[in-house]
């Protein structure tokens, strides 16, 4: 039996990886799940930061400086609570490195048949 090693595979293009999420089984369903989980976690972190800039520039008349602080600190905040929220709403199915190592085997199938 030959091995392959990940390595040597060909990077997987966008098609691929709808492909892998249409057809991978539980493991396409959680990278799905997973990429929603940090699409709730993105738009929590720029509405934080957004809500918090503005109000500490414009209702506390602060200083641009203080402004772009106010940004990172609470863009950094809104994500930890917007994954929270995230994996709340949108439960996993599998673990993420199940996914990862589940992924590349099927991509490995796809490039190189199945096993003999």
């Amino acid at each position: 039996m030959e091995r392959v090693l990940v390595a040597n595979l060909p990077p997987m293009a966008k098609e691929d990886m709808r492909d892998f999420e249409r057809n991978g089984g539980i493991w396409g369903q959680q990278r799905k799940i997973r990429k929603t989980q940090l699409q709730c976690a993105g738009l929590s972190a720029l509405g934080f930061a957004t809500a918090a800039t503005y109000y500490s520039v414009v209702k506390r008349r602060n200083t641009k400086l203080v402004g772009i602080s106010m940004f990172f600190i609470s863009g950094v905040s809104g994500l930890v609570i917007g994954n929270f929220f995230g994996q709340l709403r949108y439960p996993s199915v599998a673990r993420n490195d199940e996914t990862t190592m589940m992924r590349r085997l099927w991509w490995a199938k796809k490039c190189y048949g199945p096993p003999n």
